[in-house]
């Protein structure tokens, strides 16, 4: 996984200047309309719709990218934009992400209110809760795009590499047990195996086993897929950078 030199949004709050915080607050404050006192979201307000998967996966690239260079837009969190939102949701991508706090995927990818929609789970494992709401996003929302997204240093993975290298019974970690087998069938060839980076290399094959084996999991998702209403893509997060790269 390449590393990048672009300060992180941490490091990019931890050193800047305040002058230069200063000019980040006013691009923020430059949305507002005089008579009202509201602010605009710069990120999504003249955006069109998106119609397909392809420009899905560009508008979470461009969002990225915003964050990795620490351009950031002001999310749109008005009172306006929260009653337009109250008459409906048209979130434009579904995110399968790891519950770590580190990886919020609407901070990741600069996005506002209802851009988009979230499942979240250790290690992004799937079960009948984390399918079917994924199903309700795709047969329900018509959300394009499906991109798990794992992330650097995953806790669950790493304890999954352990158990596999230990010949753990995993006994007395209740459903913790669950993540570590279903993680363990897309990593343990990989660990096994052994060699240099294993922990990214294993992080990236869950993520990629469990982009690939969502159609297989759920007749909704596949005919989605099969119909081209729907995109899949695996990616990873990188904590230092904020950069997201895909991995399919």
């Amino acid at each position: 996984m390449a590393e990048s030199t672009l300060l992180s949004r941490s490091n990019f709050l931890k050193f800047s200047s305040v002058a230069a915080a200063g000019t980040l607050l006013a691009a923020c404050s430059s949305n507002k309309d005089s008579s009202s006192g509201s602010t605009t979201s710069s990120a999504t307000a003249s955006l069109p719709p998106v119609t397909n998967g392809a420009e899905a996966l560009q508008r979470l690239k461009d969002g990225n990218s915003r964050f990795v260079t620490n351009k950031a837009t002001c999310p749109e969190d008005t009172p306006l934009r929260r009653a337009e939102l109250a008459e409906g949701q048209t979130p434009f991508a579904l995110l399968l992400s790891c519950i770590d706090s580190r990886v919020p995927p609407e901070l990741v990818f600069d996005q506002g209110l209802g851009d988009l929609m979230v499942i979240r789970s250790g290690g992004q494992v799937l079960d009948r809760a984390v399918i079917g709401s994924l199903e309700y996003g795709v047969a329900v929302i018509k959300c394009p795009l499906l991109m798990v997204l794992g992330h650097g240093k995953c806790g669950a993975v790493d304890s999954t590499i352990k158990s596999i290298q230990d010949n753990s019974t995993n006994e007395g970690l209740g459903d913790i047990a669950f993540l570590i087998e279903q993680i363990g069938t897309n990593i343990r060839p990989l660990v096994e195996k052994g060699g240099d980076d294993l922990l990214y290399r294993c992080i990236d094959a869950n993520s990629k086993g469990i982009a690939a084996d969502l159609p297989n999991r759920s007749s909704i998702i596949k005919k989605a897929v099969a119909d081209g209403k729907l995109t899949i893509v695996a990616a990873d997060y990188h904590l230092e950078s904020g950069k997201v790269a895909l991995l399919t």
